[in-house]
């Protein structure tokens, strides 16, 4: 549609019009898309989020990161920057769940990734220190 509209020197929008006035069946556009509905009590499919790890399609506290991700949304939650939070994982030499340094961009997807997914995250994340 768009090579017909650059020839024709029309709009899309009128491009597409014009052929639905004529009779032209098209494809759906992307609003009539039904959408995939809410996965709330569908088992977890992906890797696990930092912190947590999967077992028969349910998210689980992982013992060797769930203290630094304590410790990230801590310090986070109390206005350090996420520079700060870089410097002070590798200040005290904690590293990812791969042994690497820290980025700024990998707390930040912690960081809002856990802002998102609260409501499941969190009651995980707070139970599991009992």
């Amino acid at each position: 549609m768009r090579q017909v509209a650059r020839r024709m020197g029309w709009a899309k929008s009128t491009v597409r019009a014009t052929l639905l006035a004529a009779g032209v069946e098209l494809r759906p556009s992307c609003r009539d898309y039904q959408w995939p509905k809410s996965k709330v009590g569908k088992p977890y499919v992906g890797v696990a989020p930092y912190g947590f790890y999967c077992l028969r399609g349910k998210l689980f506290a992982d013992p060797k990161e769930i203290e630094t991700l304590r410790l990230i949304l801590t310090l986070w939650r109390s206005g350090q920057s996420l520079s700060a939070i870089v410097r002070h994982l590798s200040h005290h030499r904690i590293k990812t769940r791969k042994g690497s340094v820290w980025m700024a961009t990998t707390i930040r997807t912690i960081v809002q990734r856990h802002e998102v997914k609260s409501d499941i995250l969190e009651e995980i994340l707070w139970e599991s220190k009992n």
